[in-house]
């Protein structure tokens, strides 16, 4: 009970929209996390003779070209856009930090070098620059992952780098290493704790950005192939069909929208809390 109570009270201090966006968001964890226990049919089952019915208490949200009901895939796509989503930040965010520190705390040459890799890989549009990589190889979910990886880093990167410039200038590090703390030690224990709230920040918003760069490239069949029930793939499977069966990708592109929006409004309330400027201007 002790431990649920700052919880609660934490929940409370957030705004309404920030609440909606956390519920939309644990949910969505909850159906990702185990799909079949809401799922109302198997989302490959085809059916060939029940295509494109529009929704009823049978079909929530209707069938799609192939029969297949389109609420059961649409909640195992949760598992592919979140998660994936989920690792391609992660993984980007633990590579952007490894270089930004690493530039930082050795400056001179090696600096430059890291930098100026970063401005090269910032100087091509994100989507456009996922779209050659992914069509290059041969586009699948994994393709599609390791390359928005390989796209992602050089922001966090950036950031960190300059996080970790400021951190290392302060009063406390430079105590520290008067003290004779070793360089892997001062990083570990000062640096990086203190530089990684605007990363916590970026990574929160980028999830949105993810997600919907995830559906862009499964539009363009550049994600997962069918029949995986991801999102973006469902919707460009379904525009053939927008007129006379518009349920087929309303729905899967609606998921899109309203995860990606609860991502930003999260990403938004933690950057209003974390950082002590726009609490301060905001009071």
């Amino acid at each position: 009970m002790n431990a649920i109570a700052p919880l609660a009270r934490a929940l409370r201090r957030l705004n309404p929209s920030a609440q909606l966006a956390l519920l939309v968001v644990a949910i969505t964890l909850v159906v990702a996390l185990f799909p079949a226990a809401f799922a109302t049919a198997d989302p490959y089952t085809l059916d060939l003779p029940n295509r494109l019915l529009p929704p009823d208490r049978d079909h929530i949200f209707g069938t799609d070209n192939y029969g297949r009901d389109v609420f059961s895939r649409v909640l195992h796509g949760a598992r592919y856009s979140l998660f994936t989503a989920l690792v391609v930040v992660a993984f980007g965010l633990t590579l952007g930090c490894a270089v930004g520190v690493s530039a930082a705390a050795s400056g001179g040459w090696f600096d430059e070098i890291l930098m100026r890799l970063t401005d090269v890989v910032l100087a091509f549009p994100p989507i456009l620059l996922a779209m050659v990589v992914v069509t290059a190889l041969k586009p699948s979910l994994e393709v599609t992952m390791l390359t928005l990886v390989l796209i992602g880093w050089p922001e966090y990167a950036r950031v960190m780098r300059a996080q970790a410039l400021v951190v290392l200038s302060r009063e406390f590090v430079l105590a520290a290493r008067a003290l004779g703390i070793g360089p892997l030690a001062l990083l570990t224990r000062h640096v990086l704790p203190n530089a990684l709230p605007p990363l916590i920040v970026l990574a929160s918003l980028n999830l949105g950005i993810v997600i919907l760069s995830l559906a862009a490239l499964g539009f363009l069949g550049l994600g997962a192939g069918q029949p995986t029930p991801e999102w973006g793939r469902m919707v460009s499977d379904g525009r053939d069909y927008f007129l006379d069966s518009w349920w087929y990708p309303v729905y899967p592109g609606l998921a899109i929208a309203l995860l990606t929006l609860a991502f930003n409004i999260l990403g938004d309330t933690l950057r209003d809390i974390l950082d002590p400027t726009t609490r301060r201007e905001s009071s």
